[in-house]
């Protein structure tokens, strides 16, 4: 399923290599799937409060701008875990997720592993 229950208001670019999914601020943001988080805080690259999941096989996705963190590093999630809520942290022009996929340290389309909807 979907991170989040939203619109997507900015797709995958070469300037963009995310998935922008605008949402009402504090909707509930969950994983792509299973995974551990690797990360789980602020950033000052202007992505704000962020949770890194690895999912292993080299695939691992990102989660920017969140209002809150709801997991700690080392914590198993899945496509039911609310990891965090959609907020307006770090550099942003309203509340949605920033979402970027990873395969093996390189940034792929989330189009490519997203369901369809």
């Amino acid at each position: 399923k979907q991170p989040v229950d939203g619109q997507l208001s900015q797709g995958y670019k070469p300037y963009h290599r995310a998935f922008d999914i605008a949402a009402p601020n504090y909707s509930p943001i969950h994983p792509l799937g299973k995974g551990i988080v690797e990360f789980a805080g602020f950033t000052s690259d202007g992505k704000g409060n962020v949770v890194i999941v690895d999912h292993g096989d080299g695939l691992k996705s990102l989660y920017a701008h969140m209002s809150r963190i709801s997991v700690s590093v080392g914590n198993g999630v899945d496509s039911d875990t609310v990891i965090g809520n959609i907020g307006l942290t770090g550099r942003t022009t309203g509340p949605h997720i920033h979402l970027e996929i990873y395969d093996n340290g390189v940034m792929i389309n989330p189009g490519s592993v997203l369901p369809e909807e």
